[in-house]
């Protein structure tokens, strides 16, 4: 295994404070990510579910879980 993957792995099976760590992290790149998508199609939730590819509840729940601005169209 090379050293990247050890280390890898090595931080996944750390304790449930670094476990936590991680999981904030990846939400907020999704948070990122979706909140560039929506920008990029002005607000249009249907474009940007495709670009996505998630589902428009889908979406929504991210939008409300993450408290993402919309743009008004």
């Amino acid at each position: 295994m090379n050293q990247r993957l050890r280390s890898a792995a090595g931080h996944a099976s750390g304790s449930a404070g670094d476990q936590a760590s991680v999981l904030r992290s990846l939400d907020e790149v999704a948070a990122v990510h979706i909140q560039q998508v929506l920008d990029h199609t002005q607000g249009h939730k249907g474009q940007a579910c495709e670009i996505l590819g998630i589902s428009r509840p889908a979406l929504d729940r991210k939008i409300e879980k993450y408290q993402l601005r919309v743009m008004k169209r």
